[in-house]
């Protein structure tokens, strides 16, 4: 994060912000059924698919904020070709 340019700073950290948050659902949902389970014996199993459900959710954040990480850097390398080609010519 140390080359992005101060134009794309705040959305790179949105980004960064939306990964951590589809990790934080995605190991809540994983911890969750362990403790539903363990009180509430076999009416807790249901709690399994709902939680890999959950899990889904999380990893689609995951996968939204890196793939915004991932053009925010694309953009700014395009940027910084456009910058060696115009010192170039």
């Amino acid at each position: 994060m140390s080359n992005t340019s101060s134009a794309y700073q705040t959305s790179s950290a949105l980004g960064g912000f939306v990964s951590f948050l589809g990790w934080s659902v995605i190991i809540l949902s994983c911890t969750a059924p362990i403790f539903m389970i363990q009180k509430a014996g076999q009416v807790g199993l249901i709690a399994i698919p709902i939680s890999i459900a959950i899990s889904l959710f999380g990893l689609l954040l995951v996968v939204a904020g890196q793939s915004l990480h991932a053009q925010l850097a694309t953009a700014n390398y395009s940027k910084q070709i456009l910058d060696i080609m115009k010192v170039d010519s």
